[in-house]
């Protein structure tokens, strides 16, 4: 299944942070502060970072803090464009200071990746582009299991260290995977905050779409996709394809009678791609699975009215 799009697995850093400095410039006001959500655990007698998330934040000024645990750091920060740029090199080199302490970085794989990654995939209400350093030990050695409870006598008790390192960083795929292929990465998201898929929603044979993003009011955006059936990943089936204008930040699609699959883009008039919804036989890239009958959607609407029986705990918390 589709779960990205503008991938680059082989991309080499100097041209990564080139592009990180275009993308910084296109995005505008949008990206000139950012901020820093880094974990750091023990390793060998020093703080070792076991992941950093970085992504554009609004201009509302970041709370520079810190969250120390016997095994494990919480540090949170904030920098201006030129300090980004220069945060990015020092981590290929191998140290930074965060609040509270040097931080060693792994030694980087000889290439970053980028991904296009679509609005709620777990980073980000918008969709945007993540820049991944991975370490070239393809799992660090830390005195820490992310299984592993987090005791304290001065700061909120986690039953696991994943959850807690999970709400710090805003990586909430972390909570469901047991893969620890980002452990030791630098992850920069840089937000698409032009246009973007709000929401879907579907009412009887009509799917509604919401869109958000300064681009609705001055811009000529379409939505164009497809409803799938059959083994339409052989190729086979007729696809029920759509394009419909985007009109006040509304689209609406009409659904027809038998569809497994979704696939929807959200283009200007330049072809640029702002955003993606798809979905399939095995769940979706993006926002949550449209129902695929009025009775699947009956039953969602009923189970969004009950309420949880205990609160999770969140990253106010820590």
């Amino acid at each position: 299944m589709l779960d990205g799009i503008r991938r680059d697995a082989n991309l080499d850093p100097q041209a990564g942070l080139r592009e990180v400095k275009q993308l910084v410039e296109l995005l505008g006001r949008g990206a000139e502060r950012f901020r820093v959500r880094a974990v750091a655990a023990r390793s060998r007698g020093g703080w070792t970072n076991l992941l950093c998330v970085v992504d554009a934040c609004d201009r509302a000024k970041v709370v520079t803090e810190t969250k120390r645990y016997s095994h494990i750091l919480f540090a949170r920060t904030q920098l201006d464009r030129q300090q980004l740029f220069a945060f990015l090199e020092r981590t290929m080199q191998g140290k930074v200071v965060l609040p509270d302490g040097e931080v060693s970085f792994p030694s980087p794989r000889k290439y970053w990746s980028r991904i296009y990654r679509p609005s709620r995939s777990g980073l980000s209400p918008q969709p945007g582009t993540l820049f991944t350093i991975e370490p070239s030990e393809r799992t660090p050695q830390f005195d820490l299991s992310l299984h592993d409870p987090l005791p304290c006598y001065d700061q909120p008790y986690w039953p696991q260290a994943r959850t807690a390192v999970a709400e710090w960083t805003g990586l909430q795929s972390l909570r469901r995977s047991e893969s620890s292929h980002d452990l030791g990465a630098v992850m920069l998201f840089l937000p698409e905050r032009r246009a973007w898929f709000d929401s879907f929603e579907r009412g009887g044979k009509i799917l509604r779409i919401r869109v958000g993003g300064a681009r609705t009011r001055t811009s000529k955006l379409i939505v164009r996709g497809a409803f799938l059936h059959g083994e339409w990943w052989r190729g086979e089936g007729t696809p029920s394809v759509f394009g419909v204008r985007v009109r006040a930040g509304k689209a609406e699609v009409q659904i027809p009678d038998r569809w497994e699959a979704l696939q929807a883009y959200l283009i200007g008039p330049e072809d640029e791609v702002f955003d993606y919804h798809s979905q399939g036989l095995h769940g979706s890239a993006g926002h949550a699975p449209v129902p695929a009958s009025e009775e699947e959607a009956g039953l969602d609407a009923m189970a969004g009215t009950l309420e949880p029986i205990q609160k999770p705990a969140t990253s106010a918390d820590l």
